[in-house]
């Protein structure tokens, strides 16, 4: 009888070889590069569109701003235009309107002014009665700074049902006057000298 008898210690098998772990290995490592490549390819497309896109937008806001340039210089002009032609009227509107609303009596009420360089002024006026707008016609003609009143219209203006009261009084409706105005510069030119 034959004993075998080994004392060194058996080796322990090995599941994977060392090249199938190299090739893993080198596997992975290919995949992360490759993917870093296509990654970085990306992102430079992505800036040189950003990029692209940046100038493009410079470009138009230098468009825009030549544009908010040439709109500010002639709105400057017009304005200027505007300053000239204010400093122009040789009379005080100002002064004009008060003394316009100091005629009216204690009811009435403008509801349009308009001022044209030729010195007329038609202006539109509400009144109680009929006699009133008489009246102001009247005290329009005897003003120093009016050297024409014209009488143009009269309208009814017909009550709304909210302006009727509820226990049935009889309310008159408010009349409105159009007159046209011409204006006596010279005294007005008077007036204007002595505010200043």
């Amino acid at each position: 009888m034959y004993v075998d008898i080994n004392l060194l210690p058996s080796k322990k098998k090995r599941l994977i070889k060392p090249s199938l772990l190299y090739s893993l290995l080198l596997l992975v490592f290919s995949c992360t590069l490759f993917w870093l490549y296509i990654d970085y390819q990306q992102t430079s497309h992505s800036l040189e569109k950003i990029l692209k896109d940046t100038q493009v937008i410079e470009l138009k806001n230098e468009e825009l701003l030549a544009e908010l340039a040439n709109e500010t210089e002639s709105e400057k002009e017009l304005l200027q235009e505007n300053i000239h032609w204010i400093e122009s009227i040789k009379i005080s509107t100002f002064f004009l309107l008060n003394h316009l609303v100091s005629l009216l009596p204690e009811r009435g009420f403008f509801v349009d002014y308009q001022y044209s360089d030729d010195g007329k002024i038609t202006i539109a006026v509400m009144f109680d009665t009929i006699r009133e707008s008489s009246q102001y016609l009247y005290e329009l003609t005897e003003s120093l700074y009016i050297s024409d009143a014209k009488f143009l219209t009269i309208t009814a203006q017909p009550l709304s049902e909210q302006d009727s009261t509820s226990d049935g009084d009889n309310i008159l409706p408010r009349y409105q006057a159009n007159y046209e105005l011409t204006i006596n510069e010279s005294a007005l030119r008077e007036v204007k000298k002595q505010e200043k």
